[in-house]
């Protein structure tokens, strides 16, 4: 099986069974097992927000639940009603399908929010006529194209026609009311398009779904669905390019004549921002052709220095994003594209820590002319474009900037966008997909199996505040996962960004001063905690932060400190419904961390394997460390050893080989030095006139010559019935009492 569909089929099955497991859980739908509509009572859909945090709401989003009816109802007779006011809610059932025995397959749409911490319950039941909702989307044909409008945003698509000269693309124009912006062409080099076919499949009250078919003379097909959804001013773009043969090359260009841009804007573009809160024009937005003095990639003529794609490796290194927009200075004409769902996204490459160029969307402005160009390729690709007016830009700013002053929940200033609060909240934490999570542990379930170490805080409410007002929580909702600003302190910043360093502090804190904790909290405390906890699972799981399925993120110890989280929870709540398909989906991700990092064994260089891709000194034990934490952990869930590769037992042996001969240790000078020009890093540097010890040497960044710590000998007990003889190894080499990496010299090591 193909690595991608092997790994996707750990995270759906468990999804059936998450309803049977959590017994005491609310009686939501499953995401994957339809409910079943019956004439003996009301279904019931329940949104309720546990985390409680005021920086976690989400806007109107149009939710979809499959459902099943019985046979004998009339499903143009359901009415939604929501429970709290009383009120009847517009509704449009799509993907309708009679089977033979009776029972009608569809699914369920219909708008909701969902304001921090509170609770929306709809019920679902047959009325006695049907009900016909005023229509909040139009089309009207025009020519040979058709214009859908959601009232907040007009799209002109290619009605049905046959080609005879240049072919529009599947977006041809888009408009916020006013003025008509853009031109398009799709083509395909030493072919051409035939034919366009332009299927409606989905009309309704609530939102309007166009196909589109294009045929060229030498067999080729390319799809797009267009989706137009009521009073959302962005418009759907799914492209199906699996029929496109091996080698085609193509290209869909957008040209948006009529829009001006002055100024553009992209995952840390501009960057960096000191906390200094200023006038919105005041900061320093950059011009549409401006050079970027990071970029020292080789771009194209007129090439802007940065693409739309799936992934940007930590730290940001400012080429790759998952949203840009784009606006006029002097008419507020504002637009913006967005990855809405990265699993929307397949390539077939496989690429590993810095994505394939293949699909990526990539914008020019040169000779005057703004456009985008969208390569056409074998795969599927998933994009939304906006248009809108530029004021909402200018709330964003201003809505941030409240944020970066608040008291206790407080996030970093960095930049953002209207565009950048559309791909978080209807992409990344699109509330579709939240829904389906399950974040409640019901008590009787079990609990963590042991204590782990005594709390890194000192009691339940310094836990949750710790937890609850850090800068890692508060940032994901306001700046998402690629907005990262960088990894890492900047000059003039109190705080960082959502990244996979502070990321390490879940497993490196929290996770023990909840079981310490736990018990003491109260039910308010232990449900938000909780709810946090399994939310974070989930995120880390996916591939929207530091992807797995896709494409392999890198560098390969920021993906362990990332995909230790969801294995982490599992350990927490042993009985939540995806706890095995997290261990398990950490157990893959070793294999392939460890494959494609991993040197192996070049007899031409009489080299034998195990070296590993990141520093000896330093980075070799940051992936170990998270890594080991994580296994340890999973032992104490279910019992199983999980941390072992051919390439673990190769990596356990270089660690060994790699050691010098005994070392008397550093001079009483350079120790002192040491101590005042690496603070924090002296970790295993064999100190004056302690016992002689083998060290590695000074090899790549904070380096030092340094015995091994503890992480190689707790990588002997993991190989001992996978690897005898390099679990031997590694258990002579270091003792369990050594100091683990980069902790300080009179620190007690978490789980002593």
């Amino acid at each position: 099986m193909h690595r991608r569909d092997f790994l996707l089929s750990l995270v759906a099955i468990p999804g059936i069974l998450s309803e049977a497991t959590l017994r005491a859980a609310e009686e939501t739908p499953s995401p994957l097992q339809p409910m079943m509509i019956g004439s003996d009572g009301q279904a019931r859909f329940v949104l309720h927000d546990h985390l409680d945090h005021p920086f976690y709401w989400w806007p109107r989003t149009l939710l979809s639940y499959p459902v099943r009816f019985k046979a004998g109802l009339d499903i143009n007779k359901q009415v939604l009603t929501r429970v709290d006011t009383g009120e009847r809610i517009p509704i449009q059932f799509s993907e309708v399908t009679s089977e033979p025995s009776g029972l009608t397959t569809a699914t369920l749409n219909f708008f909701s929010d969902l304001p921090s911490g509170t609770r929306r319950e709809f019920t679902l039941a047959e009325a006695s006529e049907p009900i016909r909702w005023p229509a909040q989307v139009s089309e009207v044909k025009e020519g040979n194209t058709v214009v859908l409008s959601s009232g907040a945003v007009r799209v002109r698509i290619p009605d049905s026609q046959d080609i005879h000269g240049a072919a529009p693309g599947p977006i041809i124009q888009i408009s916020r009311g006013g003025t008509w912006f853009g031109d398009s062409t799709l083509s395909f080099k030493d072919d051409r398009i035939r034919r366009i076919a332009a299927t409606k499949i989905e009309s309704g009250p609530l939102f309007i779904r166009y196909k589109l078919g294009y045929e060229t003379y030498h067999g080729a097909r390319y799809e797009a669905v267009v989706s137009c959804v009521a009073n959302l001013d962005f418009v759907r773009l799914e492209e199906t390019m699996e029929a496109l043969p091996e080698g085609s090359v193509g290209t869909f260009t957008s040209t948006w004549s009529g829009l001006g841009a002055t100024h553009r804007q992209a995952p840390n573009h501009p960057f960096p921002l000191t906390d200094d809160i200023r006038s919105y024009d005041s900061y320093p937005w950059e011009a549409i052709d401006a050079p970027f003095r990071v970029d020292s990639e080789p771009l194209l003529e007129g090439q802007l220095p940065f693409s739309l794609g799936l992934y940007e490796r930590a730290p940001a290194n400012f080429h790759t994003g998952t949203f840009a927009n784009f606006w006029n200075q002097s008419t507020d004409d504002a637009l913006g594209l967005f990855i809405d769902n990265v699993m929307g996204w397949t390539d077939h490459e496989y690429a590993y820590e810095i994505e394939s160029p293949l699909l990526q969307v990539r914008f020019f402005h040169r000779n005057g002319k703004f456009t985008w160009e969208w390569p056409l390729a074998r795969g599927r690709r998933s994009t939304c474009i906006a248009c809108y007016d530029h004021a909402k830009d200018r709330e964003a700013m201003k809505a941030l900037e409240s944020k970066t002053a608040s008291a206790s929940y407080r996030v970093p200033l960095t930049f953002t966008s209207h565009t950048l609060f559309l791909q978080n909240r209807y992409g990344s934490l699109d509330l579709n997909r939240v829904k389906d999570w399950v974040l409640e542990y019901p008590d009787g379930l079990r609990q963590p199996a042991k204590r782990l170490g005594d709390g890194r805080a000192a009691n339940p409410d310094a836990l949750v505040t710790r937890v609850m007002t850090s800068a890692y929580v508060c940032t994901l909702p306001v700046t998402g996962t690629r907005q990262m600003a960088g990894h890492g302190p900047i000059p003039g910043r109190s705080i960082v960004n959502f990244s996979p360093v502070p990321s390490r502090q879940i497993l490196g804190g929290w996770v023990e001063s909840f079981t310490v904790n736990g018990p003491a909290l109260d039910e308010r405390q232990r449900k938000r905690l909780t709810a946090m906890f399994l939310f974070l699972g989930y995120v880390h799981a996916g591939d929207e932060f530091m992807p797995l399925l896709n494409m392999l993120a890198g560098h390969p110890n920021f993906l362990a400190d990332v995909k230790a989280v969801p294995p982490a929870m599992a350990f927490l709540f042993p009985d939540h419904p995806l706890s095995s398909t997290w261990a398990d989906m950490w157990e893959k991700c070793v294999e392939i961390n460890t494959r494609f990092n991993t040197r192996p064994k070049v007899d031409h260089w009489n080299a034998r394997g195990g070296r590993w891709t990141e520093n000896l000194g330093t980075y070799v034990w940051a992936f170990l460390r998270p890594s080991l934490r994580t296994d340890y952990l999973l032992k104490l869930y279910d019992g199983n050893e999980r941390f072992v590769s051919p390439q673990l037992a190769e990596m356990a042996e270089w660690l060994v080989n790699a050691l010098s001969a005994p070392f008397i240790g550093e001079s009483p000078a350079a120790y002192q030095n040491l101590l005042k020009v690496d603070q924090g890093r002296e970790w295993g540097v064999v100190a004056p006139g302690a016992t002689t010890r083998r060290v590695h040497p000074p090899q790549g960044a904070h380096s030092e010559q340094r015995q091994t710590p503890r992480s190689l000998w707790y990588l002997g007990t993991c190989l001992r019935r996978y690897a005898p003889m390099s679990a031997e190894y590694a258990l002579w080499a270091s003792r369990p009492t050594d100091l683990d990496s980069e902790s300080a010299p009179d620190s007690v090591s978490p789980w002593d």
